[in-house]
C-alpha cells in the first residue's frame, strides 16, 4: 500500500470509527439501570432487541475500525522521536485495552436482547439481573482506559 493510500485510509478509518460508535451508542440509548425492576428491563430488551443487536454488531465494526486507525497513527508517531515512540506504545496499549472492554460491555446487553426474546422460554430472573449488572460493570475500567488514550492524545498533539 502507498503511503498516501495508507494515510486516507487510516484518517477513513477514524471517522468511520467515530459515526460507527455514536450511531451504536445512540441505538441503545436508553437502557433502564439494574436497579429498575426486573419487568421493566425484560419490557425493554424485548422491545428494543433489534436496536440493542445493530448497536452490538456496530460496536463491533467500531472496533475494527478504531484499531485500523490506532495502527496508522502509531505508523505516523514511531521513528519521530523517543519521546512519540513510547507514546505510540501507550497510545495503542490503551487503545487496544479501552476497545476490549468495549467487546466485552456489549456482549451482556446482546445477551439480554437474545434471552428476553425466545420464544416459549420463561425470562429467568436471575439472568436478567446478572447481565444486566455486568452491562454496568464495565464502565469504570471502560473510563479509565479511555481516559489513558485521550491522555496520549493529548501528549501527542502538545
Amino acid at each position: 500500500m502507498k503511503e498516501q493510500s495508507w494515510a486516507r485510509s487510516g484518517a477513513a478509518a477514524g471517522i468511520a470509527f467515530v459515526v460507527a460508535l455514536v450511531i451504536s451508542i445512540i441505538l441503545s440509548s436508553g437502557a433502564p439501570m439494574p436497579q429498575k425492576p426486573t419487568a421493566d428491563i425484560v419490557n425493554w430488551y424485548t422491545s428494543h432487541r433489534a436496536n440493542v443487536l445493530t448497536a452490538a454488531m456496530l460496536g463491533a465494526v467500531a472496533s475494527i475500525l478504531f484499531f485500523w486507525f490506532l495502527a496508522h497513527v502509531r505508523h505516523l508517531l514511531v521513528g519521530r522521536s523517543p519521546v512519540f515512540d513510547r507514546l505510540a506504545g501507550a497510545l495503542v496499549i490503551s487503545g487496544v485495552a479501552t476497545t476490549t472492554i468495549g467487546g466485552f460491555n456489549l456482549l451482556p446487553q446482546a445477551a439480554l436482547a437474545v434471552a428476553v426474546n425466545r420464544p416459549g422460554a420463561p425470562v429467568d430472573e436471575g439472568l436478567v439481573r446478572t447481565l444486566a449488572d455486568l452491562n454496568n460493570l464495565f464502565f469504570g475500567p471502560l473510563s479509565i482506559f479511555l481516559a489513558l488514550v485521550a491522555a496520549s492524545f493529548g501528549a501527542v498533539l502538545l
